[in-house]
């Protein structure tokens, strides 16, 4: 009787290590997947690249006045110059938030107001005859 007891005092002992085991096993299993998964660099969206310009809308003291759809494309080179559609240059910087277009003297800074991979949303204000004066421009690749 006293060896059956060890025996089994003995297989317990080991069927416990046995399962504490696998479940060590399957967490560090579960960790790894979580790291592979997580871990993963995503690229971040950018401005480069070609964007069709599909909707600039203007507010004036934030009534839609204007609505203009399809105005060509606008691109955006890795290098900081740019193009529009019909063939005038530029260049740009994308800082804080903000993406200004440089062209000759003249310079234009919008507020980034969403960018991801495909879309990419623009707005600008300024004040003409003293009213508030805000476009949106909504671009897409």
């Amino acid at each position: 009787m006293i060896a059956l007891g060890s025996f089994w005092f003995i297989f317990a002992g080991h069927l416990n290590i046995s399962i504490t085991m696998k479940k060590d096993v399957y967490i560090i299993l579960l960790i790894l997947m979580c790291l592979a998964t997580f871990a993963c660099k995503k690229e971040a969206p950018t401005v480069e690249g070609r964007w069709n310009i599909d909707l600039v809308t203007t507010y004036r003291d934030e009534v839609i006045i204007n609505e203009e759809r399809d105005r060509g494309w606008i691109e955006f080179n890795d290098d900081g110059n740019g193009e529009y559609e019909d063939g005038r240059t530029f260049e740009w910087t994308h800082r804080g938030g903000y993406l200004t277009i440089y062209e000759g003297s003249r310079s234009r800074r919008y507020e980034v107001a969403s960018l991801k991979k495909n879309k990419l949303v623009l707005d600008i204000s300024y004040v003409i005859l003293e009213r508030n004066i805000r476009e949106r421009w909504e671009l897409s690749k």
